[in-house]
């Protein structure tokens, strides 16, 4: 009985040391590949430390990185250590990749001001512009959708810079929390969940920092949303126009589509909303 005692207590620590190995080795795969596909959609480099996955849909991501489009001076746009994450597993059958929570603690951004264009507003375009050919191209990354129940930011920090300015503007962003992220649609892509966060970051910083920054760069930023809003427009009449030969995934997107500048607004009101009863 002893002997069989210690053959299977044996046998327990050996798979419990393979379980371990696999889920590290998994955690290693992981990380290149989120990284490829934030740079992808962002056309900008993304670096991540590291991604520590636990096996109920939660993980932290560690270092990242998010760089600055050619041209501005500033190493990175956002950098950040630590970044909480709730995914919901079951809806990545249902071909839907489902936050339930993602929190960004301490974060600090540079909101950089050069020929008329902000680094955010660059990226965002950039952004657009390679969604719109994935569209075109019908690559399946374009359409899958993407629901975010809760994205919370603490901890904020920016720093303005713009060559008429004598020395960078910094200011502390309050608590961000933007909830209920294509939810009702299903037409929110990681593109577009970027695209919606960026144009909120660089809006709060600008509007914080107020008249320590010069009109150009105010009437720069104050026009994100807009663009925004436009550039969602017209990539939905592409994907209207590509209906038929868009897969099921692409299909949930156009769902709704001729609302997508309505439920953009009604983000940022609600938003407001909440950080005024705060």
């Amino acid at each position: 009985m002893k002997k069989l005692f210690i053959a299977a207590l044996a046998l327990l620590i050996v798979f419990t040391a393979g379980v371990i190995i696999v889920w590290n080795h998994f955690n290693t795969l992981v990380t290149p590949r989120v990284e490829r596909l934030l740079s992808d959609a962002l056309q900008v480099e993304v670096k991540i430390g590291a991604i520590d996955l636990s096996a109920d849909g939660g993980a932290q991501v560690r270092d990242l990185t998010i760089g600055n489009p050619e041209g501005f001076k500033a190493p990175y746009s956002i950098q950040t250590q630590n970044i909480d994450v709730q995914m919901d597993l079951k809806a990545l059958s249902g071909g839907e990749i489902h936050f339930s929570k993602i929190e960004l603690k301490d974060l600090y951004l540079t909101l950089d001001y050069k020929l008329g264009k902000t680094n955010f507003g660059q990226i965002i375009d950039d952004a657009e512009a390679s969604e719109q050919k994935q569209v075109e191209e019908q690559a399946p990354e374009s359409s899958m959708p993407v629901i975010i129940d809760e994205l919370i930011l603490t901890g904020a920090r920016a720093q303005i810079t713009a060559p008429m300015l004598k020395e960078p503007v910094g200011v502390a962003l309050p608590k961000i929390e933007i909830r209920d992220l294509g939810k009702e649609k299903k037409d929110l892509t990681i593109s577009r969940a970027m695209r919606v966060f960026l144009t909120r970051l660089a809006s709060e910083t600008a509007a914080i920092a107020g008249d320590r920054i010069p009109k150009e760069l105010q009437k720069a930023v104050s026009g994100l949303a807009d663009a925004l809003n436009a550039s969602m427009k017209q990539l939905n009449q592409t994907l209207n126009q590509a209906e038929e030969g868009l897969s099921g995934a692409g299909e949930k997107i156009m769902e709704g589509a001729s609302e997508v500048k309505q439920e953009i607004g009604d983000l940022f009101d609600q938003s407001d909303k909440e950080d005024e009863h705060k």
